[in-house]
């Protein structure tokens, strides 16, 4: 889509009834009926809602193509019999990232010359648009066409930790180099699996989409088989994929699923993986993180304290024991603390490395908690000098040295300094 919109009336009218629905009251002749929209005066805010959802024939879907808009609109209107030319500035967009079924709502606010972006929970600033950092989204259109696949079939994915990266997210924040997963455009349904019965999900018996039975005996299209699969693995973190007939509930194999859904080499390894990796955490109650390294760890008839098999080895390691409910440090008489902080832990251990440029700094990692107050904070760009958007507290983001009157202690903002190791939120 090569720009947001047009005020003419093309854009400004809206068909209401398809030809043929509608007969005229004089002539009785099949028509359509359009309602069209005439701007009388130019508004001191003018608003304008892009249509990103679209029926087709299979039923609703998102459309994810790109759209491009410039940031001044010029509007001609007339007041009072007067022609009017009002120059417009865009001050602020609301975007959903995501699909039909789970996402985010975003906006971008302008104050000045800089863009600022909102969540539920953060504002930060938008990077600059002469630098060279692009979104997840941006890169899928080139690994497209070197791929010789549409668009919507490449995803960027981290095979370790089973994630789908979100269109929105900077590529910059991700390790190198960048895992893709390649998917189909058709997913073709061998003759000797065909069936006429209904989609479990659709239950359309005359829709002309190709369907099969699964080993429950029910049936569904190979791309809504798909979509139900990703659907339970990634949104809804399920350990297994069941049938969606109410009564059935049967779990089928990924055997089954990677068969009947024609899906790729690239598919058929990351969701093997990611099912495995789900179980780990939801049916093994005898395996689990270490939250030094990350490495799963399994435990000996029940007990709390625990110790790394990776870790230990290591000299520089002062505790590789840790307790398995909470995941704190072991030490004699030990009582569990708050279990957030095992997801707080994970975060550290996972944040991704990066050169802090002001400083020329390499290997800081990218998230750390407030030596202060313990709040998460993850550092974006310009110096290595950071404040606590918490408490204020301001303190070296490398080595975690405290300011004093607002002056690094450690050397100048622009100097190198010692990196300190990934915190412990145990302690």
């Amino acid at each position: 889509m090569s720009k947001v919109y047009t005020l003419d009336k093309n854009n400004l009218s809206e068909e209401i009834f398809e030809k043929g629905s509608l007969k005229c009251f004089k002539c009785q002749s099949n028509e359509k009926l359009v309602k069209k929209t005439k701007m009388l005066s130019c508004p001191p805010v003018l608003v304008f809602q892009i249509q990103r959802i679209v029926e087709t024939g299979k039923g609703f879907f998102k459309r994810t193509d790109p759209v491009e808009f410039s940031f001044d609109l010029k509007v001609v209107g007339r007041e009072d019999e007067k022609r009017v030319e009002v120059d417009y500035k865009l001050y602020a967009a609301v975007y959903h990232s995501g699909d039909l079924e789970a996402g985010h709502y975003y906006s971008a606010v302008r104050r000045g010359s800089d863009w600022y972006i909102c969540d539920n929970e953060h504002i930060w600033k938008c990077r600059d648009a002469k630098e060279t950092s692009k979104s997840v989204g941006e890169i899928k259109t080139p690994i497209a066409a070197l791929c010789g696949v549409p668009r919507h079939c490449v995803e960027i994915v981290d095979m370790e930790e089973g994630i789908i990266y979100d269109d929105c997210r900077d590529v910059t924040t991700l390790s190198r180099p960048l895992q893709v997963m390649v998917g189909t455009d058709e997913r073709r349904v061998p003759f000797y699996l065909l069936t006429t019965d209904a989609d479990m999900i659709d239950q359309d018996p005359d829709d002309e989409e190709p369907r099969l039975k699964m080993s429950c005996g029910h049936a569904i299209t190979p791309y809504n088989l798909f979509g139900h699969m990703r659907n339970s693995l990634i949104n809804k973190v399920k350990s297994s994929v069941t049938c969606l007939t109410s009564g059935c509930n049967q779990e089928w194999s990924m055997n089954e699923i990677i068969k009947k859904a024609d899906m790729t080499t690239d598919e058929s390894l990351f969701f093997e993986y990611k099912i495995s990796l789900n179980a780990i955490f939801s049916h093994n109650n005898d395996t689990s993180e270490c939250p030094h390294c990350g490495q799963f760890c399994q435990r000996q008839q029940n007990t709390q304290a625990v110790r790394c098999s990776i870790c230990s080895p290591r000299k520089h390691e002062k505790q590789a024991d840790f307790c398995w409910d909470c995941k704190a440090p072991w030490v004699p008489n030990h009582t569990c603390k708050n279990r957030d902080l095992e997801a707080i832990q994970k975060i550290l251990n996972e944040a991704p490395l990066k050169t802090l440029d002001y400083s020329n700094i390499e290997r800081v990692p990218s998230k750390r908690l407030c030596p202060n107050c313990r709040t998460l904070i993850e550092h974006e760009r310009m110096c290595k000098q950071m404040k606590c958007p918490g408490c204020q507290t301001e303190f070296c983001f490398s080595c975690l040295t405290l300011c004093v009157g607002s002056r690094l202690q450690c050397s100048g903002y622009s100097k190198e300094c010692s990196v300190a190791p990934v915190q412990n939120a145990f302690s």
